[in-house]
């Protein structure tokens, strides 16, 4: 947050149009300001079971994924999942993962449960995160064997 051409760049991704948006872009840049956070630079796969191996087995774990597993190969996506599967057999451990489908996003919750992944829908959002609305009800939408 302190190196100008990256504000730029992230600046620059904002419509001109979207005043709202750009306003939120400078109010989350005075709080990272504020309060950085640890930035690792690497491979998300590589560094994921490292970092998760350093928190204490009684802290709850969770990992928030906002549009980053559709970026991932489906190998990838695969390897991802068998390292929550493996952690979240091992201690209390969560994925947030937003993603989209067309032009609405879901906002899901995953975990594993006698060694079971479940995912949950928690609602549905606009792309932008411009509206959010919360599914009623708690409802399971997969369950793969781990």
């Amino acid at each position: 947050m302190r190196d100008p051409e990256d504000l730029l760049w992230l600046r620059a991704l904002i419509w001109p149009e979207q005043n709202s948006r750009a306003m939120l872009l400078e109010n989350a840049i005075r709080v990272a300001r504020k309060y950085p956070p640890k930035v690792m630079k690497g491979d998300a796969l590589k560094l994921m079971p490292e970092i998760i191996g350093k928190v204490p087995d009684n802290r709850t774990m969770c990992v928030l994924s906002s549009f980053t597993l559709r970026q991932f190969s489906q190998s990838a996506r695969k390897t991802f999942f068998d390292i929550v599967r493996k952690f979240g057999i091992e201690r209390e451990f969560y994925v947030v993962l937003l993603d989209a489908s067309g032009s609405v996003s879901t906002l899901s919750l995953i975990w594993v449960e006698d060694k079971v992944t479940v995912q949950a829908r928690l609602g549905r959002c606009g792309l932008h995160g411009e509206w959010l609305k919360w599914t009623q009800g708690f409802q399971r939408v997969q369950e793969t064997p781990s």
